[in-house]
């Protein structure tokens, strides 16, 4: 009976509801040497396919692990047998051999063998069978074979595995009920200084450029001079970086300390990323219209403060005992970046820091959000920093081969090899959407949704999973009871590597079929390939890119991705990349059969190197003035 109801609810013109034993596999596939009428049927045991399908991929990890067949477990995670990304390269080419285009994130999809069998054997039986043998076992158009006849001219459903049910072949199930279950939350306030950019305004103007903002590391952060080495291997054995690019914050360490009630000495001592952080949150409150004494009268100073941070190396320029000092000591204190802001402006609701490596902003919003829901207070900052003051930051990311050699950072561009590292501060006051409309205040735009997870084990340990990523991008859309449809933009992630590109697309298109089939709708860029990455603040320069596009209405270009990576088919996925500035139009669209105007919506990801992933769901403000009756609000 549910499979009827699937099957009456899908959008097809014909379907079929079966009902019977399973435990054989049936299927079809045409014969090409013959008119495409003709049609050969197969009827192959399933547990014997199964069990042929996983000795081929035994024999296949074999030759490229050099392990014996009968050292190998299907249960084993390919991690245990020390695949890396030479190994799934070869692994995949020798694949795409007999089953044609595969993903190339396949093997990061499938954390062991009889996963990956399953997978094959669900998505390719008639490749499985031609591979093991088995297709020659029994042929023939015979009826008696088949579970149902066919009539002249109609199309014959096709079970594509014993473990699949007559509904999983249905092509399209609406799944998303509407219903929010959180109250949004308006962004009324937002600051920010990144590359080449001392305000939001400046940032806004290098992106409707489409300048790349990365420059060799300036001389007033350490000398090239036996620390850049080109060659990457003999940068690595040296321990020195083959890279000497970045985007770097211009003034990052001037500070008037006693404006922020704090002694030179003392400040001369604290990280500068807490001073700019500390200047830009005050930047942040200015830009809201909230002052100290605002925050005290009308909040009772029940505000948090979250704030991400994830790089040190302040403190490694060591202890400075000579008199003239008087004893100076550099050092980072993560909790000191949300307790700083804190104490300064006199605020009681929570105040943590957040360190999820390259997720950490984006994980502060979400953090933030929730403890605002939660009642614990009535405003929240949100943000994070990131800067590079010691060149240990570049050895440690040579060590680990994570950066860029070429200076670029090429989000779902061909030839990305790694990343490029940026600067960037950057926060948001945030205030429920009720308040924030009944106080008059300025909305950039609304906070729909938000998750995080992690990716759990992997086959490595700063290897992405892309069922997690899609898991958690899946979670905030259901959560934020928007349609996926709607969303019309995605600030990815997109650092720019081979196959972090192509896991982030893996995981998005997972999350987005869930609801809709639909291809090639959605924009998507990363402003990393503008700034770098700015690690810890690489999700509040998502986020403020996507509030100024839908401030001015326009989608700016996403730099060095003229040509596409090419482990990605952008034609199977609901995504196109944004390679030009164009105008952001609010999609009109029939759903469920209405034909309205919906208001720009945007998803927001960030993926930490240790398993953390965020995502948050944005939609620009329309006040009720603006709106139409063909307008679909909040």
């Amino acid at each position: 009976i549910q499979a009827l109801n699937e099957a009456l609810a899908a959008d097809a013109d014909q379907v079929l509801v079966l009902s019977g034993d399973l435990k054989r596999l049936r299927f079809k596939i045409h014969n090409t040497s013959e008119p495409p009428q003709s049609e050969i049927y197969y009827a192959v045991d399933a547990g014997k396919l199964t069990e042929s399908t996983l000795q081929q991929l035994k024999l296949q990890l074999s030759a490229v692990t050099k392990l014996r067949v009968a050292q190998i477990d299907a249960q084993e995670p390919l991690e245990n047998y020390g695949i890396d990304s030479v190994m799934i390269t070869q692994l995949n080419q020798k694949l795409a051999e007999t089953f044609g285009e595969l993903p190339k994130t396949l093997f990061f999809e499938h954390r062991n063998l009889t996963t990956l069998t399953e997978f094959l054997v669900d998505h390719h039986a008639a490749a499985c069978a031609r591979w093991t043998g088995l297709d020659n076992e029994r042929r023939g158009p015979s009826k008696r074979d088949l579970p149902w006849q066919p009539a002249v001219g109609s199309t014959v459903a096709t079970l594509a595995s014993p473990r699949m049910s007559a509904t999983s072949t249905l092509p399209h199930r609406r799944r998303n009920s509407g219903k929010q279950v959180r109250d949004p939350i308006a962004i009324i306030g937002l600051a920010g200084r990144y590359p080449h950019a001392e305000t939001i305004d400046e940032f806004w103007a290098n992106l409707v450029a489409g300048r790349d903002c990365i420059t060799e590391v300036p001389a007033d952060r350490w000398s090239l001079e036996g620390f850049y080495q080109s060659e990457v291997q003999e940068a690595i054995d040296q321990q020195k970086s083959y890279s000497k690019w970045g985007g770097f914050i211009d003034g990052f360490n001037e500070f008037d300390p006693l404006f922020f009630g704090i002694s030179p000495r003392n400040a001369a001592n604290i990280d500068p990323q807490e001073r700019l952080f500390l200047q830009c949150v005050f930047s942040a409150l200015e830009d809201a219209g909230y002052t100290r004494q605002r925050l005290a009268d009308a909040h009772q100073g029940r505000v948090g403060v979250f704030a991400g941070i994830t790089t040190t190396g302040f403190d490694r320029y060591g202890l400075d005992l000579s008199p003239a000092r008087h004893a100076g000591a550099p050092h980072t204190s993560f909790s000191s970046l949300a307790n700083r802001v804190s104490y300064f402006l006199d605020l009681h609701g929570p105040s943590m820091p957040i360190d999820t490596m390259c997720s950490s902003s984006l994980t502060a919003i979400h953090e933030a959000c929730i403890h605002m829901l939660r009642g614990e207070c009535d405003l929240a900052i949100a943000g994070g920093v990131n800067l590079y003051v010691h060149p240990s930051s570049y050895v440690l990311r040579s060590a680990q081969r994570m950066l860029s050699a070429h200076g670029q950072c090429k989000s779902f561009g061909q030839g990305g090899d790694g990343y490029v590292p940026g600067e960037g501060v950057g926060a948001v006051l945030l205030k429920s959407l009720c308040k924030a409309i009944e106080d008059g205040d300025h909305i950039y735009g609304i906070i729909k949704g938000s998750a995080i997870n992690h990716g759990g084990k992997t086959n490595g340990y700063t290897v992405p999973d892309p069922n997690s990523q899609a898991a958690v991008i899946a979670q905030t859309i259901k959560e934020s009871g928007i349609n996926p449809r709607t969303i019309t933009y995605i600030e990815a992630h997109g650092t720019g590597t081979s196959l972090g590109d192509p896991i982030e697309i893996a995981g998005l298109t997972k999350a987005f079929d869930q609801f809709t089939q639909d291809k090639e709708y959605c924009a998507i860029g990363s402003v990393k390939s503008n700034i770098g990455h700015c690690e810890s603040a690489a999700g509040i320069a998502g986020l403020t890119k996507v509030l100024l596009q839908m401030r001015e209405k326009t989608l700016v270009k996403s730099l060095h991705s003229q040509e596409l990576n090419p482990n990605i088919d952008f034609s199977k996925t609901p995504f196109t990349v944004q390679q030009d500035k164009v105008p952001w139009q609010r999609p009109r669209l029939n759903i469920d059969g209405t034909t309205r105007e919906y208001p720009r919506i945007a998803g927001i990801s960030s993926f930490g190197a240790g398993g953390v992933n965020a995502h948050v769901v944005i939609e620009e403000y329309v006040p009720r003035d603006e709106v139409s009756g063909a307008t679909a609000i909040s």
